[in-house]
């Protein structure tokens, strides 16, 4: 118990001693307010460690057959010897290495069976127990079993996983411990509630650990997935967040379309200004960007002064709106109080007819280039129609 409380209290104080604001402590609570990308990467942590994990319990599962013939009588060791040998299945199953989609559904799908799989094997091997005569080797071997719940619970630590999602967890192998022994008819009523209460403050510090585990793992993602001058996504992560976005658009046939934004004559701004009021320029563009794009779209700092609009979900008309609204009001003001303009070219999956992403992103970039052939300050559209800010097609008098 001492150990239990002393655990509680180093988890307590890594929470307190790690910078959380409020934005994250939501995030650590539950998935659905993580970014696509830091759910892609947790998903694919969660993969591969289940099948490290796997082969483990399937060798060590595996391998007790020999001591339950040996402990106990064969009535019960051969029925038990079956139910290993399922449970190694399933093992066997999660840990075979194969190539996994890394989507958050999948990843919670394998990491229940894999949980449930030593709580199922436990609940009926208690019920086994329920004919042995309890004296010698048998009591002990019945306590052996008894620690499976603890050891579901103490894997929760090794998953970056929310705060909700190892509660459930937590206290299913709660529920299953204060079942188990009643089904053997082994209850020794203090230690059966000194396990029970033992397990509930061992939850919480797994639940802490999980969590601990996956603020480093957010606070790391964020590092390098995210331009630290202009808060967009870096190339590299914008890359896989198209190919993703892009796949499941052809999946569900649904819109999706990507604009090529560079900034007009920004070398004049460094070399006018300077460096710092080039990185302000660039600064002021990543947020006026955002705040014309909805939450699920995404906003990549392709390179230099050149950024990618991630339309998810969007087709040719809809990024017409997006884009008048840019047009309009631009992108922030120069250091010469002139607007920030940008060169725009889109592309959209369906309409442009394209079939991987790479073309996509090709298309978009040749019409970015036609629109500064053209003059700068505007957008070549699908069908390479031209579209002005509104300023720029007003009549002048």
């Amino acid at each position: 118990m001492n150990n239990i409380n002393q655990l509680w209290r180093r988890a307590t104080k890594l929470v307190a001693d790690t910078d959380v604001s409020g934005e994250r402590l939501l995030a650590l609570l539950w998935f659905p307010l993580h970014t696509p990308y830091m759910t892609r990467h947790r998903a694919g942590v969660i993969l591969s460690r289940i099948q490290i994990i796997s082969w483990a319990f399937a060798v060590l599962t595996a391998a007790w057959i020999g001591i339950d013939f040996v402990l106990l009588p064969k009535a019960v060791a051969a029925p038990l010897a079956a139910l290993r040998l399922t449970s190694t299945a399933v093992f066997i199953y999660l840990g075979w290495p194969r190539e996994l989609s890394r989507d958050i559904t999948t990843a919670r799908t394998r990491l229940a069976l894999l949980m449930l799989n030593p709580l199922l094997f436990y609940l009926v091997a208690e019920a086994l127990f329920a004919g042995i005569k309890t004296g010698g080797l048998s009591v002990i071997f019945i306590h052996i079993y008894a620690l499976l719940p603890f050891i579901v619970v103490a894997g929760l630590s090794v998953f970056p996983l929310t705060i909700l999602e190892s509660a459930v967890v937590g206290f299913a192998a709660l529920a299953a411990m204060a079942v188990g022994p009643p089904l053997s008819h082994h209850v020794d009523l203090d230690a059966y509630f000194a396990a029970c209460w033992t397990l509930f403050l061992l939850i919480w510090v797994s639940v802490l650990a999980a969590a601990i585990q996956l603020n480093y793992m957010m606070s790391l993602v964020q590092r390098i997935s995210v331009d630290q001058l202009t808060g967009a996504y870096t190339r590299d992560s914008g890359k896989e967040l198209i190919d993703l976005y892009f796949h499941i658009s052809l999946e569900h046939d649904t819109p999706f379309a990507v604009a090529f934004c560079d900034l007009d004559r920004f070398k004049q701004i460094n070399d006018g200004f300077g460096h710092e009021a080039g990185d302000a320029a660039l600064r002021d563009s990543a947020m006026s960007l955002h705040r014309y794009l909805r939450r699920s779209d995404m906003v990549v700092r392709w390179g230099g002064e050149e950024f990618v609009l991630v339309l998810t979900g969007t087709d040719a008309d809809g990024a017409r709106l997006i884009l008048q609204r840019l047009l309009r009001d631009w992108l922030g003001m120069r250091p010469d109080h002139t607007p920030l303009t940008a060169s725009i070219g889109l592309a959209e999956r369906i309409t442009d007819d394209i079939h991987d992403w790479p073309q996509l992103l090709e298309m978009a970039d040749r019409r970015m280039y036609l629109a500064k052939r053209q003059g700068r300050a505007r957008a070549v559209m699908c069908g390479d129609e031209v579209m002005l800010s509104p300023a720029a097609e007003a009549p002048r008098i």
